[in-house]
């Protein structure tokens, strides 16, 4: 979950479920959704809005990713 915290905290928040921690939810945060003029250093998780002057973050490429980081303990990952 740090590792979570760490990449995606500024557009995130992270809870763990209970003692058992078997469950990580995810609240993005509205603000963090809002166009923002194009960085090339944010490319990664950005899709192009607006003529693609401005950006607004990728959610189908960070939820890979973070799929990606809990390989062999990610069993299964839901937007609701």
């Amino acid at each position: 979950m740090s590792e979570l915290q760490a990449r995606y905290g500024h557009l995130a928040l992270f809870f763990a479920d209970g003692v058992a921690g078997s469950r990580i939810n995810i609240v993005w945060k509205p603000a963090a959704f809002l166009p923002k003029p194009f960085r090339l250093s944010a490319a990664k998780d950005a899709m192009p809005v607006g003529g693609g002057r401005l950006v607004i973050p990728n959610i189908f490429a960070m939820v890979a990713d973070i799929s990606g980081l809990g390989k062999g303990l990610v069993v299964n990952v839901a937007m609701q």
